[in-house]
């Protein structure tokens, strides 16, 4: 299977990464973009919950468990079979949960080997949707993926403007593989958004309508009518998807 088409979403908590993360994995999947590989790398874990996927464990709680100065084969098989139980799978797309950091401790064997083993399992992908933590941490070095688009989230409010601004700046200084970066801005009328994206230093944007049904005095416990919310905003995620396509 060819590379894998990668995109990757951040912003600042309660930004809405996770609802654009669920709705991309929805639209590349109506595209026939499938397999799809969600990778959960916020800390809240709110992806595997909007996709209706519970994972048996986390990459985080695989670590953990297999935390050392050196890996013997043994415990590199069970790394393999580790990281496939954490892999919550559906019909056309999988979520896997990264969980909580690293506590105290030598973790640089265990970090290189699930680096690798995370590797070739999104080569058995066609696309993969990372809900990312806005300081990147696992793009920096958890995740071994090139990401074709970062798509960095923010809605109308100074703060979360300045968050993305942060963002983007540490993707660069972090040196991260990434082809292209286009600025999503949540809750916005399209007049806003060319004044946000010359703060943020991006020509490319989007923008995601209020959507009432996300509101959070609207959830229920059950994950929304992910078809209604799609029809709103299906010219704005096929933009994203294209950017990530074209990989330059």
């Amino acid at each position: 299977m060819p590379t894998p088409i990668t995109i990757a979403v951040a912003g600042k908590g309660g930004s809405g990464k996770s609802t654009l993360a669920a709705l991309l994995i929805h639209r590349l999947t109506q595209r026939g973009e499938s397999p799809i590989l969600g990778v959960d790398a916020d800390p809240d874990g709110a992806l595997s919950w909007y996709m209706n996927l519970e994972p048996d464990c986390t990459v985080g709680e695989l670590k953990e468990s297999l935390k050392g100065s050196n890996l013997p084969q043994g415990k590199a098989q069970m790394a393999q079979m580790g990281i496939l139980q954490c892999l919550a799978e559906g019909e056309e797309f999988d979520i896997l949960t990264m969980g909580r950091g690293q506590g105290t401790g030598c973790y640089c064997a265990v970090n290189d080997l699930t680096r690798r083993l995370l590797g070739n399992l999104a080569e058995e992908y066609r696309s993969v949707v990372v809900d990312n933590e806005a300081g990147l941490e696992h793009l920096s070095r958890g995740l071994p993926f090139k990401v074709n688009l970062l798509a960095v989230l923010c809605r109308p409010e100074r703060m979360e403007v300045m968050s993305a601004k942060r963002i983007i700046a540490l993707s660069e200084e972090l040196g991260l593989d990434i082809a292209n970066k286009a600025l999503v801005v949540n809750q916005s009328a399209d007049d806003a958004v060319v004044e946000i994206s010359t703060i943020c230093g991006l020509d490319r944007y989007v923008t995601i309508p209020r959507l009432p049904i996300l509101e959070k005095g609207r959830i229920s416990d059950r994950p929304p009518d992910w078809g209604k919310i799609l029809m709103q905003v299906d010219e704005s995620l096929d933009r994203l998807i294209d950017w990530a396509i074209a990989k330059s």
